[in-house]
């Protein structure tokens, strides 16, 4: 009976430990798949955290390089933009000018606009562009030109040179042409076909003279210009109406040939009182056709307050 107590008290405690054993191997299973399950969650945060780094490095980067591609095209812009073209635009100011101006003079003012621009490289962009110097440099190398006026585009890269020639004061026809005389008396252009000109009421003036005609150099005074436009302005508004103008061989002489008239009127370029001789002129001959008198061959009104005829 006591061995028989003695089996049966063993085998509770044999289950005991068997279900501790289990309890073990159970929290142990347990705390294996939570560790795992740790483990896994936080390798797919790494995970994740990493290609959130990746995706932010990634992004910061291509946002350098957009503002860098933007910053070189912001660049080239401006750059394109404040840039000259060293081959500017020629472009004649009025109707007389480009008639007037051939393709040559065209091509050596554009020539010579080239060849300032790019002796400088402070002419080769907008901002330091030294319009002032290009004017004056036209102006004195082609003196047939009144004006120069250089404009910078804002977008376009080649600068516009407007040119003007100067009004034609007098024609002057000689020997060997015709040539157009500005206010200052300097020869502008060679003329082929002055009557086209005087249709504008410029007058044309024979020079017997001898004078010497060069392009861009003077011919007549200042004052011998104002005469001869002053004496045919008074004249015209008398109604007499001026036919022929012409410079004799006698020095500072102006023949003028009257419509309609078989005479003509002397006048004195050098007394540069060309108003007081055209009045004595008007006086005189007021006065001789009151007499009936008609001057076969001129009208002296050189000496001042005094007139001759034959």
């Amino acid at each position: 009976m006591k061995l028989l107590k003695g089996k049966s008290s063993d085998v509770p405690m044999r289950r005991q430990r068997s279900n501790t054993s289990d309890r073990l191997q159970n929290n142990s299973a347990f705390s294996y798949r939570s560790r795992r399950s740790e483990e896994t969650l936080n390798l797919g945060r790494q995970t994740e955290r990493t290609k959130e780094v990746f995706l932010k490095s990634t992004n910061y980067w291509l946002q350098r390089f957009g503002l860098v591609v933007l910053l070189i095209a912001a660049l080239a812009s401006i750059v394109s933009i404040v840039g000259l073209s060293a081959t500017p635009k020629i472009i004649p100011i009025d109707s007389y000018s480009k008639s007037m101006l051939s393709h040559s003079d065209i091509t050596n003012i554009s020539s010579f606009s080239n060849k300032f621009l790019s002796s400088s490289i402070w002419n080769n962009n907008k901002i330091t562009f030294d319009t002032n110097g290009l004017n004056s440099h036209l102006l004195n190398k082609f003196p047939q030109l009144d004006s120069v006026n250089v404009t910078i585009p804002l977008i376009a890269r080649r600068p516009i040179v407007y040119v003007g020639l100067a009004q034609p004061a007098i024609i002057i026809v000689e020997s060997s042409g015709s040539f157009t005389l500005d206010a200052n008396g300097r020869a502008m252009v060679k003329e082929s076909n002055p009557k086209e000109l005087n249709l504008i009421n410029v007058p044309v003036v024979t020079d017997q003279s001898g004078l010497s005609i060069k392009k861009g150099n003077q011919v007549l005074p200042t004052s011998f210009i104002s005469f001869i436009q002053t004496v045919v302005a008074q004249l015209e508004a008398k109604n007499i109406h001026v036919s022929t103008l012409t410079l004799p061989a006698g020095a500072s002489e102006l023949d003028v040939g009257l419509a309609g008239q078989a005479y003509f009127v002397k006048f004195n370029l050098a007394n540069n009182d060309p108003r007081n001789q055209a009045g004595t002129y008007l006086a005189t001959i007021a006065q001789l056709q009151s007499q009936n008198i008609t001057p076969s061959k001129y009208i002296d009104v050189r000496v001042d307050g005094r007139a001759y005829y034959q």
